[in-house]
């Protein structure tokens, strides 16, 4: 007879306390995919600078990102497995057995954590991890590359095989969101001064890393 295991690990914290009591590892609810969601088998998920805030209840910021609820469960950035769909009329894009990364919704509602076995998620708010792409380096690689994308492509209208006379600046380039959005912006990219060491691991030509260091 096969069994279902309705019941999963997660690390789940408290608000305000001693530091010392601040996470315990107990036993959760195993969520449940929606139609439009797939359920994720956790294989590694990245801390961010969200879990203080949220702890401590910073506000405005910590009210916008989560909803601050007991039981409290964090982690927004995760690689994993795909162990089931909602419904395949509804996720055509994915299977089961597939490997992904993505990042939990930062919003009000936000209940979830990745500091967890399992989470579902949107089948349009996660992605095929690459092949050659670690589990740990793919959940560390969430938020801020897709804020630069979406800087770059959404908003800044930059396009492959656009005028090629096309400048990018890229403020902090050493940073996490700058140094995904070098890599983005490639050849054409400038940045603000920082070691020229830094900006030419992050992908940056020797030209540009000369003239931005220089000035």
């Amino acid at each position: 007879m096969n069994v279902v295991c309705l019941i999963m690990h997660a690390l789940q914290f408290k608000f305000k306390g001693k530091p010392e009591d601040h996470h315990i590892v107990h036993d959760a609810p195993k969520p449940v995919p929606a139609k439009d969601e797939v359920l994720v088998k956790v294989k590694s998920s990245a801390l961010d600078t969200t879990a203080k805030p949220i702890i401590e209840k910073e506000m405005p910021m910590a009210f916008f990102i989560h909803k601050l609820k007991d039981p409290l469960y964090l982690g927004y950035h995760f690689s994993g497995t795909i162990k089931a769909v909602g419904s395949q009329d509804e996720v055509s894009d994915l299977k089961v057995g597939d490997d992904v990364f993505g990042f939990l919704q930062y919003a009000p509602s936000q209940t979830q954590g990745a500091f967890a076995d399992y989470i579902t998620v949107k089948h349009n708010e996660c992605a095929i991890k690459p092949s050659g792409i670690d589990f740990d380096v793919a959940a560390a690689s969430t938020t801020e590359p897709v804020t630069a994308l979406q800087a770059l492509r959404d908003k800044g209208g930059l396009r492959k095989g656009a005028n090629r006379q096309q400048k990018v600046l890229v403020v902090g380039a050493a940073g996490g969101v700058g140094s995904a959005a070098v890599q983005i912006a490639k050849k054409i990219v400038w940045g603000t001064r920082h070691s020229r060491q830094q900006y030419k691991k992050c992908g940056a030509g020797q030209k540009q890393v000369w003239r931005t260091c220089r000035n």
